[in-house]
């Protein structure tokens, strides 16, 4: 896949930033960086609406992000996501996947689409090891949601 310098930046930062938390060979980089999908979007844009498939990963290189709800036809926010964090939609219910939420990005935004569930099974049986970086990455998320 050939991908534009911008796309290669954002992808570069995205490594350097697992690196970081999660050391890697140059074969797991390769792995890793094969399954990432770099997008651009505009302020206003949304990622994920109720109701749709809940099954991505996302990693915000530049922008903001807001997770929201309607509850009762009013809109709650739930969470802000901010450059170089991961965006992981949890459910209620496991078995669920559909999303219970929205991804607004409030500004123009450049993603990292990592992967999908189905996609994640797999990968993960073939490199056992990644399932620690998953570990890693969701508590990350766990931290900044208590901040």
């Amino acid at each position: 896949m050939m991908r534009n310098n911008y796309e290669q930046s954002a992808q570069s930062r995205l490594i350097s930033r697992i690196q970081e938390i999660f050391p890697m060979n140059e074969e797991e980089v390769k792995v890793f960086s094969e399954r990432i999908i770099v997008k651009h979007y505009l302020k206003g844009d949304t990622l994920i609406s109720e109701g749709q498939t809940n099954d991505k990963a996302f990693f915000l290189i530049d922008g903001l992000v807001r997770q929201y709800t309607l509850k009762d036809g009013k809109d709650k926010t739930v969470f802000f996501y901010l450059e170089n964090q991961m965006i992981r939609l949890l459910e209620k219910d496991s078995n669920q996947d559909k999303s219970s939420y929205y991804l607004e990005c409030l500004e123009n935004s450049t993603i990292c689409v990592a992967y999908s569930r189905p996609d994640d099974e797999e990968f993960i049986k073939k490199y056992p090891r990644f399932q620690t970086l998953c570990l890693i990455l969701m508590e990350d998320i766990f931290k900044q949601s208590q901040n």
